[in-house]
């Protein structure tokens, strides 16, 4: 299938012909007078700025007009051969649509056989022991269902992944306190940083919570020794 085109060929188009510049010079002259014409009396304005004006919009809309008249005529052909172009594309797409429908088929198996593989990866990289907060959709990543993007190099990213948990939890497991606290941050988020700052966060509420109790503490011994001084003076 090759398309060709008889007729026109390129730069076949003539131009339009008509006496433009003879036209052009003499609105430029006229339009001169025109542009400074001064009518005197109202008996002027009532006659020929009326025949004038009249004139110069006759002159306009035979213009208009035959600009109309002359784009019909030099369209019709165009407006003929999109009207055949537009009834062989609307046979191609029916075609371009049953195989693009089979090719999408196709690469969605291919994505849904892929995906079952990663599974198998998971299941065989991911301890089970953190599958209850490293889940499988957790451990997905979206480049891993990319083409491009081998079993291999998805292997190599869970091992990773698992790896990576597997030290920040033993980091966590050596905290002095609030190690479970600091755990579940820690699940929610997979991230060291999340769950030590976690941990600085309680910390620091302790410390200001004994720092109250402590001042607290010592307001109410202040009062009660007030109140025996009190007592005693009485």
């Amino acid at each position: 299938m090759e398309l060709k085109i008889y007729n026109p060929q390129e730069g076949a188009l003539q131009p339009i012909e008509w006496n433009f510049e003879d036209l052009k010079a003499e609105l430029i002259e006229r339009s001169q007078e025109y542009r400074t014409i001064v009518y005197t009396s109202d008996e002027q304005i009532k006659k020929e700025a009326r025949e004038d004006r009249a004139k110069l919009r006759k002159l306009s809309d035979a213009l208009d007009g035959e600009r109309k008249r002359i784009k019909r005529q030099y369209m019709e052909p165009v407006d003929a051969f999109e009207k055949q172009v537009k009834e062989l594309t609307k046979v191609i797409g029916e075609a371009v649509d049953n195989i693009d429908g089979q090719i999408k088929a196709y690469e969605e198996r291919q994505k849904e056989e892929k995906l079952e593989k990663i599974h198998e990866i998971y299941d065989e990289t991911i301890p089970e022991v953190m599958r209850d907060f490293v889940t499988f959709e957790v451990a997905l990543v979206d480049k891993y269902l990319l083409k491009g993007t081998s079993l291999k190099a998805v292997r190599e990213g869970m091992k990773a992944l698992a790896g990576r948990v597997i030290n920040d939890m033993e980091v966590i497991s050596s905290l002095p306190e609030y190690v479970f606290e600091a755990t579940e941050k820690y699940k929610q988020t997979l991230d060291l940083q999340w769950a030590m700052r976690t941990v600085n966060d309680l910390r620091e509420a302790a410390g200001r919570k004994k720092a109250f109790e402590e001042e607290r503490q010592q307001r109410e011994a202040a009062y009660r020794e007030q109140q025996a001084r009190d007592a005693q003076a009485m």
